[in-house]
């Protein structure tokens, strides 16, 4: 593990009080913090570029905008325009942070069988454009495994995802989420070896098998044994950052993190 970061998401993305004090908590292993983007809301933005002091000691990774885009629509079309411009002004904010990465997701939209094979098609165009893009901004593009099978939104499974890292310039890299990894039953291990040095960061949470809940990584009762999986992530991806992704809710306090932070440190130590 490179660093460990904690995502706003568990603080609601803008409670930024709430999130500073858990990264406080976390001070004995220099915690970093995934802020996160939404080009649809420019008071949410106004309101991100005023923390630029606020988080210039931390170790800054961005999620890109995702919930309002969609990278697999039609190309040239407005819907592609959109994407491409959110990424365009994303970028912008990214260098105001001095970030270290910054996550997109390849899809957010239900699809039928028939269209799969054109969808993925544009989404790998869309991504090769930002890309470009992100390399005039000397930005660190990662590219995050999305979607649940269950509900028709997994347009890249296993072997699909792998094959679409490999083929995008090397420039263009991995974040695997293991909670959406895990819902949709992919080899956590033969993923993690087979994309090996083109992931560079992780999302950390756990689910009950049937719902994306980002629930804590220690939590019981859930499908994702850490004490299994986090050895293999820092034998063979020692150089990533880990990033803790959970829901928002009163669970989530400076005392439940710190728990989480000492008993992935007692795994991987």
């Amino acid at each position: 593990m490179q660093s460990l970061i904690i995502a706003c998401y568990g603080s609601n993305f803008d409670n930024y009080d709430h999130l500073c004090q858990i990264l406080e908590r976390l001070s004995f292993v220099n915690p970093g913090v995934e802020l996160s983007m939404f080009s649809d809301k420019p008071d949410y933005t106004k309101k991100l570029l005023q923390q630029r002091d606020r988080f210039r000691k931390y170790p800054v990774t961005f999620h890109g905008p995702f919930a309002e885009l969609e990278p697999s629509a039609p190309l040239k079309s407005l819907r592609q325009l959109q994407t491409l411009n959110a990424y365009r002004e994303a970028f912008a904010i990214y260098r105001e942070f001095s970030a270290r990465s910054i996550v997109m997701h390849t899809n957010q939209r239900t699809f039928q069988r028939d269209e799969k094979k054109i969808l993925q098609k544009n989404v790998i165009e869309t991504i090769n454009e930002i890309g470009g893009m992100a390399q005039q901004f000397n930005v660190n593009l990662l590219v995050e495994n999305v979607g649940e099978e269950i509900f028709s939104n997994m347009l890249f499974d296993q072997k699909e995802y792998v094959d679409m890292i490999y083929n995008l310039p090397l420039h263009i890299n991995s974040l695997i989420d293991i909670g959406h990894a895990a819902i949709n039953r992919w080899n956590m291990e033969g993923l993690i070896i087979s994309l090996r040095d083109r992931i560079k960061a992780y999302h950390l949470h756990n689910n009950n098998g049937s719902e994306d809940s980002h629930r804590p990584l220690f939590e019981r009762g859930n499908i994702i044994d850490p004490h299994v999986l986090l050895p293999i992530m820092e034998t063979y991806t020692p150089d990533t950052d880990w990033i803790l992704e959970y829901a928002p809710g009163e669970h989530i306090t400076p005392g439940l993190m710190r728990s989480e932070v000492e008993q992935i440190l007692a795994i991987i130590r």
